[in-house]
């Protein structure tokens, strides 16, 4: 076993060295007793303390992930501005169970619905079996997405999804004027 380094009082990003813990870490590595500049206390490896894999006491990714939700919100949708309905309700290529929103939770044996509109989430539930996270997820969708606009470059799609009624007149005539605008 080599040389124990002495970290005390070093600093590592937000985290500064106070004393050696009375703990070892279960791979044999000494652990540090560190104060972050946020206020809290934390015991670190002191492999990952050298080597920058700690740095903070967790503070640091939660101010990133906070800031990171604020970024992809404001470019988002917001209230009051139309919403992309077809990715809230069109399953992405990856999806398992085909049903947007509704996965399986291994862990706990359950089904989980979510749904999240305008950054935030107005869904989110664990049921006992496929067909009830499905009902609860289809439910949200109704009320939730009622009267809300899908934002595409071709109003005529919007039209024949049912998500924007024609303001006047037959709907295949307007169609059809809408298709030689963009075209």
């Amino acid at each position: 076993m080599g040389k124990r380094i002495d970290l005390v009082g070093q600093q590592f990003g937000r985290l500064t060295v106070v004393r050696l813990s009375q703990h070892v870490h279960r791979n044999g590595n000494a652990m540090w007793v560190c104060q972050c500049s946020c206020g809290n206390v934390v015991e670190v490896d002191g492999y990952a303390l050298r080597h920058g894999l700690t740095t903070s006491c967790g503070c640091a990714r939660r101010e990133a992930s906070a800031a990171r939700m604020r970024r992809l919100n404001s470019q988002g949708a917001q209230d009051g501005q139309p919403t992309n309905v077809k990715g809230l309700t069109v399953p992405r290529r990856n999806n398992q169970t085909g049903v947007v929103g509704v996965s399986y939770q291994p862990g706990s044996g359950r089904w989980l619905a979510r749904m999240q509109l305008h950054g935030k989430v107005v869904l989110n539930a664990t049921f006992p079996s496929f067909p009830a996270a499905v009902l609860a997820r289809k439910q949200a969708e109704k009320q939730f997405l009622a009267g809300v606009v899908q934002t595409t470059r071709n109003p005529s799609e919007q039209i024949r999804a049912g998500l924007l009624k024609p303001p006047f007149g037959d709907a295949a005539a307007i169609v059809a004027r809408i298709r030689l605008a963009y075209e």
